[in-house]
Parts: C-alpha cells; sequence; structure tokens
C-alpha cells in the first residue's frame, strides 16, 4: 500500500502521465465498454473539460474493440489526452491507483470486479456502472453511472474531476 512520491513521478515520467488523471485497466474487450468511456470524455472535451486518461491493458485485437476506441480518438483529436499503457507490473498499478484522480470503470458487467477493491485499497476514488451487482458492491463508496450512456459517464467524471471534497469522501467511504 505504501507507494512513495518518487515512484509516482517515475511513473507518469514512464508513461507522459500528467498530475491529475483517471484510469481503467482492463482488456479491451467489447464488454469492458472503453468506447463509451472515450466517447464521455469527448463530451467533456467540448465543453472544455479535458480528462486525461489511461488505459491499462493489452491491444489484443479479438472483437475489435481497440481498433474501434483508437480510430474514436483519431476522429476526435484526443490523442494527447488518452495513454494506452499497456501490461503494467503488479507495482506500477499500485502506483496507478496512488496517483490517479479516480478510477473509472463503466463495465457491462458484475456482480464484483476486483479493479473497484484495488482502488479502494489504494485511496483511489471510483466510478462504477450502475447496474446489478456492481450497484451492490459499491454501495454509497463510490459515483454511479449508466454505463450505455456516455452523456452519464461523463457527468460523473465531471463531478470527481471539479469537486476535490467529493473525492476525499469517496476515498473514505472506499476505506
Amino acid at each position: 500500500k505504501e507507494v512513495s512520491e518518487t515512484e509516482i513521478e517515475n511513473l507518469r515520467k514512464e508513461h507522459d502521465l500528467p498530475d491529475r488523471f483517471i484510469f481503467y485497466p482492463a482488456q479491451f474487450w467489447p464488454h469492458k465498454n472503453q468506447l463509451n468511456l472515450v466517447k464521455a470524455l469527448a463530451i467533456l472535451k467540448e465543453k472544455g473539460i479535458t480528462v486525461p486518461t489511461g488505459f491499462v491493458g493489452s491491444k489484443r485485437e479479438e472483437w475489435g474493440a481497440f481498433q474501434k476506441i483508437s480510430e474514436f480518438i483519431k476522429t476526435r483529436g484526443m490523442e494527447a489526452d488518452v495513454k494506452f499503457l499497456g501490461y503494467v507490473s503488479n507495482n506500477e498499478m499500485s502506483v496507478l491507483y496512488r496517483a490517479a484522480t479516480a478510477l473509472a470503470m463503466p463495465t457491462f458487467l458484475g456482480p464484483t470486479n476486483i479493479p473497484v477493491y484495488e482502488a479502494w485499497f489504494m485511496e483511489c476514488p471510483v466510478l462504477y456502472s450502475d447496474i446489478r451487482g456492481p450497484r451492490e458492491q459499491a454501495g454509497d463508496a463510490a459515483i454511479l453511472f449508466d454505463p450505455y450512456k456516455p452523456e452519464s459517464i461523463a457527468s460523473a467524471i465531471e463531478k470527481i474531476w471539479l469537486n476535490e471534497p467529493l473525492r476525499k469522501e469517496l476515498i473514505a467511504k472506499g476505506q
């Protein structure tokens, strides 16, 4: 659980991450729903709110999800806003959770997902799908959103991005 400022700075430099970012650790499979997350980021960008985001997971093309996400990002001119970190070590995952402004997890499946527990353990607030399973897992320790609606995801991101007291409240509830 202990992560030093040096580890955070080294990770930021290695992956070209800014001081504030959200992230999502998941393979690029359709049910992980990264596409609606990047659509939400585009909605925020149109409002003048740029939210840098890091994706952790291999870029295997079994279902074409990574290609769709990449194409969407390119058509919206968001290449500088979204980083694909690929596979990272367990230690790097701990540092990512600690350094991130929030974990955003727009999955279409539950009932429980391990990254949410990891985020809470590492004092990272959680943005999570409001569907059966994840809803019960999170209780009031996450901001819930409709994973089928990019506007709902964007609203959740905006809340945590612009409200540091809410972020701290969610960290406490996650503990």
